[in-house]
């Protein structure tokens, strides 16, 4: 496969690193970018550190310079891009790493500590979008990555005020960037990564804290539902908010989550040129597909009604279908009377491509599906047709090994008794593909 980023221009900012015996996650991901083939321009307040991280990309035989900027400035933005185009000629990814956090609720905090929680986390991505979209707009083309955190949503261990409610700001900020330049080619994400074991993430907080480090591990691994954080070594999760293949629709999605932040199976992520066993887990380990999972295989099929015959017969002919509103064209799925959106009730059936991208997914070692021997992937897709478009289904036609989070899907079916047809999505691409007798893909 061809490096992601061929003949890319990145800028990464907060590319370097706290010192610390794990590694920052601006760092990992200047290094992955940079091992996906793009030239990286390496932004960091800290030259000596970003400088190492330079070091690093160079000495793998990549390319990539140094820019030494704060980027709560606006001066230092404008100068940061403009060097970086006349570097390399062109912007093709912004990723913003740069935060931090501070301990304290309302009280506890004084307006100078909720004021440089807001400038360095979302003052500085909104200077930078300032000076590099107008670069993007003129090239028809950009991807926006802007690290926000599972703080946006769910209330921390401890007090965090500012930095929830500045991550909170980060998703609005890139959702409304995200839908004004979608027109002219440029997408916008944000990612929220859960507990991660950063050195920035140990010494702020355990210093904030007034707590041994070691402590403060265990308290954080005991907050993930498999027992310990993830780390920052090069992760995989701002590849497809790059967008690729199927994931070019893919712009104003607040929460690609790090796989550790829902629990999921570290099956990939963890190291770029090494990919570890599957661990052994029970699907119950995974929250993002339900909190309950049955230890013996339930009855799978629907009951077919007049509402939802469309989507489980669809099959028959190789089509995905949902229900189409004609006053708001919402797709409604699960299937209802009423568009959920503008409540209206002129709905018609639709088919869609079929294909779809791979959000997350987890491996299930239990016989609890009828028809499926373990183990075997269950996963969440979204379809390009509508952000926010999910099913969950189980991911076939693939070696376990082989299955990705972004990774190009399409539809295909099993019959089962009563003329029901069971949506299953195997890879787009041909040669993972050895579809059995009994299933069928879309025209």
């Amino acid at each position: 496969m061809a490096p992601r980023l061929a003949d890319k221009v990145a800028i990464v900012v907060g590319a370097g690193s706290t010192p610390g015996e794990t590694v920052g996650n601006g760092r990992a991901t200047a290094i992955l970018f940079a091992r996906e083939g793009a030239r990286v321009w390496l932004v960091d307040r800290d030259l000596a550190s970003a400088e190492e991280t330079c070091q690093m990309i160079e000495a793998e035989g990549a390319t990539a310079q140094v820019c030494e900027a704060d980027v709560t400035r606006d001066a230092d933005c404008a100068r940061m891009v403009a060097r970086c185009v006349e570097a390399f000629g062109r912007v093709d990814v912004l990723h913003n790493n740069v935060g931090i956090g501070d301990i304290g609720g309302p009280v506890e905090l004084d307006e100078a500590r909720w004021n440089r929680v807001f400038d360095t986390n979302l003052r500085s991505m909104f200077l930078t979008c300032k000076h590099v979209l107008p670069h993007m707009e003129r090239q028809a083309s950009g991807a926006i990555v802007n690290v926000s955190s599972v703080a946006a949503i769910r209330f921390a261990p401890y007090p965090m005020l500012s930095y929830s409610a500045s991550k909170a700001a980060v998703n609005a900020l890139t959702r409304s960037v995200a839908m004004q330049y979608a027109a002219k080619g440029i997408r916008a994400n944000a990612i929220m990564p859960g507990l991660i074991e950063t050195p920035m993430a140990m010494e702020g907080i355990s210093a904030g804290l007034g707590i041994d480090k070691q402590r403060l591990k265990k308290a954080r691994d005991a907050a993930v539902p498999m027992g310990h954080m993830g780390l920052g070594r090069c992760p995989r999760c701002p590849l497809p908010c790059l967008g690729r293949g199927a994931l070019r629709h893919w712009s104003g999605a607040p929460g690609g989550r790090w796989p550790h932040a829902e629990g999921l199976s570290p099956a990939h992520g963890l190291a770029p040129s090494t990919r570890p066993p599957l661990p052994d887990l029970p699907v119950r380990s995974s929250r993002a597909l339900g909190d309950v999972m049955p230890e013996k295989p339930f009855r799978l099929l629907p009951q077919l009604t007049d509402e939802n015959e469309h989507f489980w017969t669809g099959g028959a002919r190789g089509e995905l279908r949902f229900l189409h509103c004609a006053r708001c064209s919402h797709l409604v799925h699960p299937p209802s009377p009423r568009c959920p959106c503008c409540m209206g009730a002129d709905l018609e059936v639709k088919a869609v491509s079929g294909r779809a991208s791979l959000l997350t997914f987890t491996i299930n070692h239990q016989p609890w599906i009828p028809g499926f021997d373990p183990p075997y992937a269950i996963g969440i897709v979204e379809l390009p047709e509508q952000v926010g478009l999910r099913l969950t289904t189980n991911i076939v036609n693939c070696p376990l090994e082989q299955i990705e989070i972004g990774m190009a899907l399409r539809a295909v079916f099993e019959e089962r008794e009563d003329g029901i047809y069971i949506p299953l999505f195997e890879p787009a691409d041909a040669s993972f593909s050895q579809p059995s007798e009994a299933r069928g893909s879309p025209a």
